[in-house]
Parts: structure tokens; sequence; C-alpha cells
């Protein structure tokens, strides 16, 4: 595991990195955190993270409850993981009680392009790629699916990435 990687050329050096761990933070083999990630697992959260996965330079992970990111996965620059709303909203003086936090599934092979956001409750099968600025609201269950747009939905199917 490489935590505040810097295999990215034009990197400085003096891209800061923060993990406040308060939970539990699991690499399942080697993989890459690069410079400048902004991590936040919170008590009893568990974050886990798969083999020859990297996470590019600039990305937030917060996690609440649960974030699982499989293996072979490629994260983009500045995307956001965030498992919590932290807010409950509603309209007309009624706010809806409800769990303000739900784990996050990142199946195996996903691409995360950059400045994508995926949100609580979200799961994103296998082979997936969420487009570069995709707001993920909603699970993707059809495995190799593009999604991209705000909020993201499915533009294209049977894909490959390599």
């Amino acid at each position: 595991m490489f935590l505040g990687a810097g295999f990215y050329g034009f990197l400085h050096g003096r891209e800061r990195s923060v993990l406040r761990l308060r939970g539990r933070l699991t690499f399942e083999g080697n993989a890459a955190i690069a410079a400048g990630n902004r991590w936040d697992v919170g008590p009893d959260a568990v974050v886990t993270v798969g083999p020859r996965t990297y996470v590019s330079p600039d990305c937030t992970v917060v996690c609440t409850q649960g974030v699982s990111i499989g293996a072979d996965c490629a994260i983009g620059w500045g995307v956001q993981i965030v498992d919590d709303d932290f807010h409950r909203h509603g309209s007309g003086g009624h706010v809806p009680d409800g769990p303000s936090s739900a784990p996050i599934t990142i199946g195996d092979h996903v691409w995360v392009g950059s400045r994508a956001m995926i949100f609580k409750g979200v799961t994103i099968a296998d082979g997936c790629i969420v487009a570069g600025g995709a707001v993920v609201t909603r699970s993707v269950e059809e495995p190799r699916s593009m999604v991209a747009g705000s909020p993201a939905r499915v533009v294209r199917t049977d894909v490959d990435w390599t």
C-alpha cells in the first residue's frame, strides 16, 4: 500500500494528504493513494480498498458507515465519495425520518472519471465507467455500463476499458 504516492510526474511533492482515521481502513493488497487526498473514516466506519486499485490526487472520501472500493479500480483526480448527507431536508415543514448515511460499494475494475461524485447508498457494478463530472445518486446495477450526467444515468452498456 502506498499512501501519498507521488507516481504522477507533475506533482511537486508539496500536496498535503489528510487521513482522519477513527474507524477501520483495510487494504486487501497493494494499492496506491496519491498525494493530496483527504480521507475521513468515522467511528465504527469501515473503508476497504481492493488490490491494484489507485486513487489519483485531490480525492475526498468521507465515510460514516462504509465504503468499499473493489480490485483493479481507477479513481480519477478530484473524485468525491461521501456516504452521508449530514443533513435531512424536506418541504412543507416536514423533514422525513430515515438514515442520513448508507454504505457505498464500488465493484471490481471500475473507472471513476475526474471530478465525479458518488453519494450514499450507491452500488456500482463491476466493470463500469463513471464519466468525469458525473453525480452518482443511484446504483448502477448492470455490469460494464457507462454512466454520465447530473444526476448520472446509464448512457452506454457493454463497455470495456484498460
